[in-house]
C-alpha cells in the first residue's frame, strides 16, 4: 500500500476510483492512495479522511490454525542431564541469578 502525496509518480492514479476526497487504484506495486485534501487542515478533516480510508481498506482475513492432536507416549521425550555438565550448568544458573539480584539491588540505590 502506498500513500502518494505527489500523484505524478504513480501512473496507476490516472484511472483511479474516487470516494469522497480519496482516490485509489490497484497497480503492480499494490494499492495506491492519494487525496486532494492532503494534508488535512484540521482534526475534523483528518478524522473524515481516516474514516474514508478505513472504509476502503481490506479487512484482515481470519486465520484459524488446524487442530493439533498430541498422541500419548510412554517414553520420555528428553533425558535429564546428569554428571559434571549438570553441575556446571546449575552453578552457572545460580551465579547468573545472584548477579542479577545484586545488580537489581545496586540499581535501586
Amino acid at each position: 500500500m502506498w500513500w502518494a502525496a505527489d500523484p505524478g509518480g504513480f501512473t496507476e492514479l490516472a484511472q483511479a476510483k474516487s470516494v469522497g476526497s480519496i482516490r485509489y487504484a490497484e497497480g503492480a506495486r499494490g494499492r495506491v492512495w492519494t487525496s486532494k485534501d492532503w494534508p488535512p487542515a484540521d482534526p475534523a478533516a483528518a478524522r473524515a479522511l481516516l474514516e474514508t480510508w478505513r472504509s476502503l481498506q481490506y479487512p484482515p482475513q481470519p486465520y484459524t490454525a488446524p487442530p493439533l492432536a498430541f498422541a500419548p507416549s510412554a517414553a520420555s521425550a528428553f533425558e535429564h542431564a546428569s554428571g559434571a555438565l549438570r553441575a556446571i550448568l546449575m552453578s552457572a544458573l545460580i551465579a547468573l541469578f545472584i548477579l542479577e539480584r545484586i545488580l537489581t539491588h545496586a540499581r535501586r540505590r
